[in-house]
């Protein structure tokens, strides 16, 4: 079984429905809302530094989002992927994670 390391999402989570507007990095909130629903690897953003130019190599050591896990528990979805699914039964539903995926784009994309 795949164990989570965190069960809570961070004060800094992007699905959070009160996170900074488009506090993404890099990333669009299409791509990434686009990398969670197909089920790629998610770090917690705060346990990488983007920063460093091997940035990647922190991947396998990083603690999963699991305001990314509970987004997904929150909209019914199952996961295809076995470890995936293992972490997600980790984490309660919570109403201050997005349920779907209209939420997080509107949020992200309203930078007002």
């Amino acid at each position: 079984m795949t164990i989570l390391k965190h069960k809570e999402p961070c004060k800094f989570c992007p699905f959070n429905r009160h996170s900074v507007k488009g506090y993404l990095g890099a990333s669009t909130p299409s791509e990434f809302l686009m990398t969670t629903q197909r089920e790629y690897p998610m770090p917690c953003h705060i346990g990488i530094d983007y920063e460093l130019p091997d940035w990647e190599s922190q991947l396998p050591d990083a603690a999963h989002c699991a305001g990314s896990l509970i987004f997904l528990k929150n909209s019914c979805t199952l996961p295809v992927d076995k470890s995936l699914r293992e972490m997600m039964e980790q984490v309660d539903t919570d109403n201050n994670i997005f349920t779907w995926g209209k939420e997080f784009l509107d949020h992200h994309n309203r930078l007002k």
